[in-house]
């Protein structure tokens, strides 16, 4: 049965892949840098990987019909406060996604890709380099439009909100220049159907008192630095905030650079911290923040994660866990993602 292709610049560990592969009706190819990356994204066998720099080597043996992928938000992140834009090494990144794009509908004679799908951070939106290059795309045939998507809107138990664009290869479809415009009037349908807003008590209660490392990734730093963030934790300044059972869980970095705190250490915020209490205070652990993110295992009850089960290998540091957890994509998101362009693709006899 033939199999089309779908290729995931800048992988990851592959959230954003992961929908594609629960469809079972694609080939997956994943490129990243990181090393680590692309171990675990082969390890959980999302697809085929290989890590390369594309800045200088593009996936040249692949003509996709599917491009996706999240380039480095650095340039444009709240959260970096020193090299912004065009001065942050990874801004070029942006440009070079859109160069293999190009590439592939000319040595396709314009039949592919068929769709392209573009991550980051809200603030791209507003970048004249994104608006430059639609522009290019939109001059070989490609049609496109943006959305800015709450993960929790679909189920996953965090606010983290993204920018998604969508470019449609209008030479196939013709459909007047609305073909994007139609996957997210899909993907609208399928956001409406979900039953269940998941908040941080959904996803992580049941780990609150299993033993550091005694089941995969539940690991987690032990900070002795923690007392002296008290009043940054009480204020939620420069990010630094304890998660809320009842809420779903702020965007957050890397865990190891911003101490995310458990939610069980609430009290101890902001009605004493005794060295007892203290004792029991910790940042959530990694098994936590890839539950919240959407990211499951087989030891959880709710059935929707356990189809997204996903292990870190054993030679992966921790940090570089925390910090691909919190670039990741959430595949519970991807998953309804996916199932719209398919179906897309489908009502348009491109499948």
């Amino acid at each position: 049965m033939y199999r089309p292709t779908v290729v995931d610049l800048f992988c990851g560990m592959g959230g954003l892949s992961y929908g594609f592969k629960l469809l079972g009706v694609f080939k997956i190819k994943g490129v990243d840098i990181n090393h680590y990356a692309t171990l675990s994204y082969r390890f959980n066998n999302i697809g085929e990987t290989h890590t390369w720099d594309i800045r200088s080597k593009f996936p040249r043996k692949y003509l996709p019909l599917i491009v996706v992928g999240g380039p480095p938000c650095k340039p444009w992140s709240a959260v970096n406060v020193r090299l912004r834009r065009r001065s942050h090494p990874d801004y070029s990144l942006i440009s070079k996604f859109f160069e293999y794009i190009r590439w592939i509908n000319l040595r396709s004679k314009g039949k592919k890709p068929a769709v392209v799908v573009l991550e980051n951070v809200p603030p791209l939106r507003r970048d004249p380099i994104l608006q430059k290059e639609l522009e290019k795309m939109q001059k070989i045939g490609f049609s496109h439009s943006a959305r800015v998507i709450s993960y929790y809107d679909f189920g996953a138990a965090s606010g983290r909100r993204r920018l998604f664009v969508v470019l449609v290869n209008e030479n196939l479809v013709q459909l007047s220049g609305h073909g994007a415009e139609i996957i997210f009037g899909i993907l609208e349908e399928f956001r409406n159907r979900v039953k269940r807003r998941r908040v941080v008590r959904d996803v992580i209660s049941d780990l609150e008192n299993v033993e550091r490392n005694s089941i995969p990734d539940h690991e987690w730093p032990i900070l002795k630095t923690i007392r002296r963030y008290i009043n940054l934790y009480r204020t939620n300044k420069y990010g630094w905030y304890v998660l809320r059972w009842d809420q779903p869980a702020k965007s957050f970095g890397n865990i190891m650079k911003t101490y995310i705190l458990h939610p069980s250490a609430w009290d101890w915020i902001h009605n004493g911290h005794s060295s007892e209490r203290f004792n029991s205070v910790r940042v959530i652990s990694v098994r936590e923040a890839m539950r919240i993110m959407g990211f499951g295992d087989s030891f959880t009850k709710d059935k929707e994660l356990q189809e997204l089960s996903y292990i870190f290998p054993k030679s992966v540091p921790m940090s570089h866990k925390y910090q691909m957890v919190a670039d990741a994509v959430s595949p519970i998101f991807s998953k309804y993602l996916a199932e719209a362009i398919l179906k897309f693709l489908q009502e348009h006899g491109l499948m």
